[in-house]
């Protein structure tokens, strides 16, 4: 399938789901909620994992600090 087949398949797809979409919801009138419909939360993280975490990247810093003024004792 060449290219401008594909383009007029495409827009011929998009021209009837927007018709479809504007005689199902008249604009002002409903409002479509895509994030009640899709939107899955996900559980929170605890304390205990949130205070690991910054623990991690507090000594991954520090390593980078003893790195830096070892290499500028050098």
């Amino acid at each position: 399938m060449d290219q401008a087949t594909h383009s007029k398949i495409v827009s011929f797809l998009w021209g009837i789901a927007d018709d479809v979409l504007r005689d199902l919801f008249k604009r002002g009138k409903y409002e479509i909620s895509f994030t009640r419909h899709f939107y899955q939360p996900k559980p929170r993280r605890t304390l205990e994992e949130i205070r690991a975490d910054i623990l991690a990247v507090q000594k991954e810093a520090e390593g980078w600090l003893d790195e830096l003024v070892q290499g500028a004792s050098k």
